[in-house]
């Protein structure tokens, strides 16, 4: 653990567009949550595990006086889209409510607009509303749009060959979401991901990541390596590292050099 604690330590930095460093822009945190009279909702279908929401989403809306309209992913993309289209038509918040993909995909419409993003918990995995501390409920998570106990925050996004992203993993990671595939998760729910960790560990790939960080060239060896904005791994309590700040204008490198099955378990 202090082995890869050092690499995590010396490989922390900010990424530019050729692996140099530049200054992050200073932004505020937070601020208040504005006044919301209008709410598009982006919805993926496939994501809710046969949750019924439409009567939990009423109650909330009504109660606070918004008016909100719901929008149907279809396939790859459908949010991103749907989320720039909000963008134009005005309206105060866009909520969505998926898994992972859904909210990068709206996260990647709204980028370089003042409309807030308001994560509700949906999907197998949804790490980026436990990294915030989004509740799991439903009706407690839609109570944050109220302002009374919540507020804007602005958050920070990574961005290779011109694709935005939050967390980027390349080695075992990418081997254990693919084999936790759509059928895997409507079976299991995140479980799969167990699952499909098991399976993958049996027998670890290995490669040597090259890197170019902070002005400084370093190469490592490790079955993982990690360019992510922030620490959580989708379990309240349980972090990368607590070091990890998804609003200090850095991206965070770590490599795992090495695990297996028996230490996992």
């Amino acid at each position: 653990m202090s082995e890869q604690k050092s690499v995590m330590d010396k490989m922390k930095g900010l990424l530019g567009q050729k692996g140099e460093s530049t200054p992050p822009t200073p932004i505020p945190h937070t601020e208040p949550v504005p006044e919301i009279k209008q709410v598009h909702l982006i919805v993926n279908p496939a994501a809710g595990q046969d949750v019924p929401i439409l009567k939990t989403l009423n109650a909330a809306f009504n109660k606070m006086g918004i008016e909100w309209e719901m929008l149907l992913t279809k396939q790859a993309g459908d949010a991103e889209r749907l989320a720039r289209q909000a963008v134009e038509t005005g309206v105060d918040v866009v909520a969505v409510y998926g898994g992972d993909g859904t909210v990068l995909e709206v996260a990647r419409g709204l980028h370089g607009s003042r409309v807030p993003m308001a994560i509700l918990p949906g999907g197998t995995a949804n790490v980026l509303s436990v990294e915030l501390g989004i509740p799991r409920d439903l009706s407690e998570a839609l109570a944050l749009l109220s302002g009374e106990s919540s507020s804007v925050r602005a958050i920070d996004m990574g961005e290779v060959g011109g694709n935005l992203f939050f967390h980027l993993g390349i080695g075992i990671e990418g081997q254990i979401t693919k084999s936790a595939d759509r059928a895997a998760k409507d079976r299991s729910g995140l479980l799969a991901y167990i699952f499909a960790a098991l399976k993958e560990l049996r027998n670890p790939p290995n490669a040597r990541f090259s890197m170019l960080l902070d002005g400084e060239h370093v190469e490592v060896e490790g079955v993982d390596c990690m360019i992510t904005t922030f620490g959580s791994i989708g379990i309240a309590g349980l972090s990368l590292s607590h070091a990890i700040d998804i609003s200090d204008g850095l991206l965070d490198v770590l490599v795992i050099r090495d695990i297996d099955l028996r230490s996992v378990l």
